[in-house]
This record gives structure tokens, C-alpha cells and sequence, in this order.
């Protein structure tokens, strides 16, 4: 194996992307994790995983419906999104 070492001014595009966008550096960041997080845990098709667990529990006989997964997420969301337009 060959290991070539590289000069310190050689950063990756992530490592540079992190330095230029420090986390609380622009509240736009703030608002679009947000909203990410709003859609993935608001609704049962705004994250994969909502739809892997949804379908494992049908298969299981217990299936989870649109309406009944909105109505037991929508407090927390509403208390999150409180809670953030403050951080915000």
C-alpha cells in the first residue's frame, strides 16, 4: 500500500463547506433543518423510515393510517416549531 500525504491547504469540499457555514451562521439554515424535520416527522410519507416502520406494522396487523399518525405527531410539531421560531 502507498499512502500519499497531502498538504494541509488540501480540503475536502465538505470540510470546506462546514467552515464557511458554522452552524448559527444564517438563521436560513436553522429554518431549513426545521422544515426537514417537520416534514419527516409531521407526516407519514415525508421520511423513508415512516414508510419501512408503516409497512412492517401492516404486515404485523397493526397498520398505521395517514390521519391517526398526523393526529399523534401534531403537538409535538406544533411545540417544536414554537420552540425553534424562539431560537430562530
Amino acid at each position: 500500500m502507498t499512502a500519499i500525504a497531502l498538504p494541509r491547504s488540501i480540503e475536502s469540499p465538505a470540510a470546506r463547506a462546514a467552515q464557511y457555514f458554522k452552524a448559527g451562521s444564517h438563521p436560513s439554515w436553522g429554518s431549513l433543518a426545521l422544515g426537514a424535520w417537520l416534514g419527516g416527522n409531521g407526516a407519514l410519507v415525508g421520511a423513508s423510515a415512516n414508510l419501512v416502520v408503516a409497512g412492517f406494522a401492516e404486515r404485523a396487523g397493526q397498520p398505521i393510517g395517514f390521519v391517526p399518525f398526523m393526529r399523534s405527531c401534531f403537538v409535538p410539531m406544533l411545540l417544536a416549531a414554537a420552540i425553534a421560531h424562539v431560537h430562530i
